[in-house]
């Protein structure tokens, strides 16, 4: 919920941007690209030695319950987050690194 308001305040500022900017000029105009929500992340291998550090990681990150974090880690591969934006995704890929996780970012196919 906490992630879902963030993200509104982050829409409701960019919307804020383009009218402040004078976008109706063409000599003004500034392009800014609003991510849509359609990256998904897998979670593909764990090291196992960091296995309740990984676990922590997608507790604090996603807010899920402790066995549904197990559940993922234990499934492997897995996907994680579904139709969220890429720094999003990135943000997340970088913290399991830290722990050791094997991620990987899935785009739709037509943004390739």
């Amino acid at each position: 919920m906490q992630r879902m308001k963030q993200n509104l305040v982050g829409i409701f500022l960019v919307v804020g941007l383009l009218i402040g900017s004078g976008c109706s000029d063409n000599n003004t105009k500034k392009e800014i690209k609003l991510e849509v929500g359609d990256i998904t992340l897998i979670l593909e291998a764990i090291d196992e030695s960091e296995k309740i550090a990984t676990i922590r990681v997608i507790r604090n990150f996603t807010g899920i319950g402790l066995k549904e974090a197990v559940d993922l880690v234990e499934n492997t591969p897995v996907s994680l987050l579904k139709n969220v934006a890429m720094n999003e995704a990135t943000n997340l890929k970088r913290e399991l690194g830290n722990v050791g996780a094997t991620t990987s970012i899935q785009e739709p196919a037509s943004a390739k």
